[in-house]
């Protein structure tokens, strides 16, 4: 049986784990936030610099607020180990830090780890990336159980994230329809591994809804064949066949799947 759920989903493995490694992620190239999400944080102060170069970024209006940051900035460099501020100036200095914590309350980092911003979400799902592609480098070395943790935990990310989208008027950062399929395809893949038939065929239905290409047409008859469904698994084969007429190892596939229907195995309708 575990022979069989290899077959069914993986196919060529080297090919599908050669992808998986190599730029699997490609964002679309149309990303337009940079202006829109820099003018998000137009208001916003940034302390940064070394030893001896301390310095506040700030882009705030000629106020006494920005004074005290100004005076502040000055005190910071000096060279004494200590400096004093007045009462008024560390009301002041307070003050900023008040309004600064204002504006930057509608910050929120999502699961996949791009950035919601008010209604704008925008960045790169960089939890999920990485989360895949742990999840196939063990899927890669053999540890199919390590490998189908982190790919979960890669397609929740992924999903968690995708529900946020419906609530933004702007965003950025999504995945192509193709890297979304090979997402589920590695869970797909992991959970075939590991003899878990039924999970197989969720994220081989998932990498299908997202990506309609031969090999998820492919993937999802051999998830099917597995659960005994030899019929729908010669209709999601020859879907394979149509989008990919000269792949010899489809055609050798629906050989084998025509050849349990006649031999009355595992034929659930």
């Amino acid at each position: 049986m575990r022979t069989e759920i290899k077959v069914a989903i993986i196919g060529a493995t080297a090919l599908i784990i050669a992808a998986f490694i190599t730029g699997i992620f490609q964002l679309p190239s149309n990303d337009k936030s940079t202006d829109t999400i820099n003018s998000g944080f137009s208001q916003n102060s940034i302390i940064g610099g070394g030893s001896g170069n301390t310095f506040i970024l700030n882009n705030a209006p000629d106020t006494a607020t920005k004074d005290a940051i100004t005076v502040l900035e000055g005190k910071l460099n000096q060279t004494e180990e200590n400096i004093t501020l007045t009462k008024e100036q560390v009301r002041l200095l307070a003050q900023a830090l008040k309004d600064l914590d204002e504006k930057t309350s509608g910050i929120e980092k999502l699961p996949d780890g791009r950035t919601k911003i008010g209604s704008i979400i925008s960045g790169t799902p960089s939890i999920v990336i990485q989360e895949h592609n742990i999840a196939a480098s063990y899927f890669d070395s053999g540890n199919y159980s390590a490998a189908l943790v982190h790919s979960q935990k890669a397609i929740l990310a992924y999903e968690d994230s995708k529900q946020e989208e419906a609530t933004a008027n702007f965003f950025s950062g999504q995945l192509t329809p193709e890297a979304i399929g090979k997402l589920y395809l590695l869970g797909a893949a992991s959970a075939s591994y590991l003899g878990d038939g039924d999970l197989a065929y969720q994220y081989a239905k998932k990498a299908l809804d997202a990506d309609p290409s031969p090999l998820n047409y492919r993937n999802l008859a051999g998830a099917l064949r597995t659960l005994g469904n030899i019929t729908g698994a010669l209709e999601y084969i020859d879907k394979a066949i149509q989008g990919d007429p000269t792949n010899i190892e489809y055609k050798g596939f629906k050989e084998e799947i025509i050849s349990k229907q006649l031999s009355g195995k595992n034929n659930t309708p």
